[in-house]
């Protein structure tokens, strides 16, 4: 069984797990509703995805006030469960 984790980084040090998920595209659609929770002006600024490992790193830049802007960073990660990690 694979699962697929989501971290979220805020300004590159406070993190917050938003959860396991079935899928990659469920992780990454939770961390969008995360980052528009925060600011209605968030946007995707990059993406980078590990051809090895699956690993998904997206940027996201969200406007806090006219000159003000907060990074913050999405990142999936594969696990594959077996038997006994149940």
């Amino acid at each position: 069984m694979k699962v697929w984790t989501c971290t979220m980084f805020i300004d590159g040090e406070d993190y917050v797990v938003l959860g396991v998920f079935s899928d990659n595209f469920k992780a990454e659609e939770q961390a969008r509703i995360w980052v528009e929770g925060v600011s209605p002006h968030a946007e995707v600024i990059d993406r980078k995805v590990n051809r090895i490992t699956g690993e998904e790193t997206i940027y996201y830049s969200a406007k806090v006030t006219d000159t003000i802007y907060d990074s913050f960073t999405a990142t999936i990660e594969s696990f594959t469960l077996d038997e006994m990690s149940y």
